[in-house]
C-alpha cells in the first residue's frame, strides 16, 4: 500500500518482468533476494517488497552473506564502477545502502 490518511491508499504490486534467474534465502530473518533478466534486484520479506534496485546489465545470479547481510549479484556484462575506475561483473549492497 501507497499513500496517507488524507489521501487515497493505492496497492503497489511488483513482479519481475523478465526471467528470473537468481534466489537466495536469509535463513535468519525469512527474507529472500531475487534478481533476473529485467536488470532488477529485490528484496522480499514475508509477502512484501522490502527495496529494489535496477542496475545496468541482467542479472544472473544472486547471493546473501549471512553474517554482513551483504547482497551480492553477477552480471552478464560488465558494470562500470565511476568511484575505482574499474569494470566489474559482480555487484555488492551493503544494507545500509539499500533501504
Amino acid at each position: 500500500m501507497e499513500g496517507s490518511l488524507q489521501r487515497r491508499f493505492n496497492q503497489v504490486v511488483f513482479g519481475h518482468s523478465k526471467q528470473l534467474w537468481g534466489l537466495a534465502v536469509n535463513h535468519l530473518d525469512g527474507s529472500l533476494a531475487t534478481a533476473g533478466y529485467d536488470k532488477h534486484i529485490v528484496k522480499w520479506r514475508d509477502t512484501h517488497l522490502e527495496w529494489r534496485i535496477q542496475v545496468q546489465s541482467e542479472c544472473v545470479s544472486v547471493a546473501i552473506h549471512i553474517h554482513t547481510l551483504t547482497l551480492s549479484t553477477f552480471t552478464l556484462t560488465p558494470l562500470s564502477v565511476p568511484r575505482y575506475r574499474s569494470e566489474c561483473v559482480s555487484v555488492a549492497i551493503h544494507p545500509k545502502a539499500a533501504g
